[in-house]
């Protein structure tokens, strides 16, 4: 065999570099492993919240007037990495109107509350196979007393919109309620109940789109004053779990042919080798 033949051979039988070219083809698989940075997003609103009196017997002279005689107010924010046990990892809480933010490591949720509006959001994006959890939440309650034969028909405006990129198991939830009711004690019943509720596993982001709605319902009092309660209520959380499975690149795929051909090329040569020595 000559010289240059034989050193060949012996470069090939080299432990260190069989050790090399497998690294590389493994590393042709690999090279994909990560995935995108996956991404979930959702905000909701609430605005314009207000109401209109209505004279439901004008002829009885007393003016329609709603007096507000209490009110409660809260927001919070939360961000948590599993979910379990409580408390939360991070948690902003705030009585009275104005804005909570809470900043974890794979995402943040805020919330920003007036007397006519309540804006929440949450947002999670990761590119590793970890659990994320964020949420917003506001809260209003007013008691207040009707005058006789008086009407209150309570609006406000609703929106979500949600967004999702390069997600595997992913949830969004947001709900924006306005209800009322007559407190106990009223001579006759008068309740109402609007919710605009979404609650969605994604699958398919495409299919996801931002959303409106319009939120209403009317109390009245009978022939005596009554004292009623509404509440406007706000609800975001996004959730994040498990990452996409990766889609291999052109480059990669070339990365572990070259891999795998030097690989078979060391093979058959030890085969040379071995039948040249038998």
């Amino acid at each position: 065999m000559s010289p240059t033949l034989r050193k060949g051979i012996n470069v090939f039988n080299c432990p260190a570099l069989t050790r090399a070219l497998c690294a590389l083809a493994v590393l042709g698989c690999a090279t994909n492993a990560s995935a995108d940075t996956r991404s979930v997003s959702v905000t909701s609103t609430i605005t314009g919240f207000g109401w209109r009196l209505i004279d439901l017997n004008p002829n009885d002279g007393i003016a329609p007037e709603l007096t507000v005689i209490s009110k409660y107010v809260s927001s919070v924010s939360i961000y948590d990495r599993d979910g379990y046990p409580l408390p939360y990892d991070i948690k902003d809480e705030r009585q009275g109107y104005g804005s909570t933010a809470v900043h974890g490591l794979y995402g943040e949720a805020s919330s920003d509350l007036s007397a006519t509006d309540s804006r929440l959001s949450a947002s999670l994006a990761s590119d590793a196979s970890a659990y994320a959890y964020a949420a917003a939440s506001s809260d209003v309650t007013l008691r207040f007393s009707l005058t006789p034969h008086t009407g209150v028909l309570f609006n406000a405006a609703a929106a979500v919109d949600p967004a999702a990129s390069n997600t595997a198991t992913t949830e969004l939830a947001a709900q924006a309620t306005l209800r009322g009711w007559l407190d106990t004690g009223a001579t006759f019943y008068s309740e109402f109940d609007d919710s605009f509720i979404l609650r969605t596993d994604i699958d398919d982001p495409a299919d996801l789109g931002s959303s409106a709605y319009h939120l209403s319902g009317l109390l009245y009092s009978g022939a005596e004053a009554a004292t009623a309660r509404v509440d406007f209520n706000n609800y975001a959380r996004a959730t994040l779990d498990g990452p996409t499975a990766p889609v291999p690149e052109p480059e990669s795929y070339a990365m572990l042919l070259v891999g795998l051909g030097l690989v078979g090329a060391r093979a058959a040569a030890c085969r040379a080798v071995s039948q040249r020595d038998a």
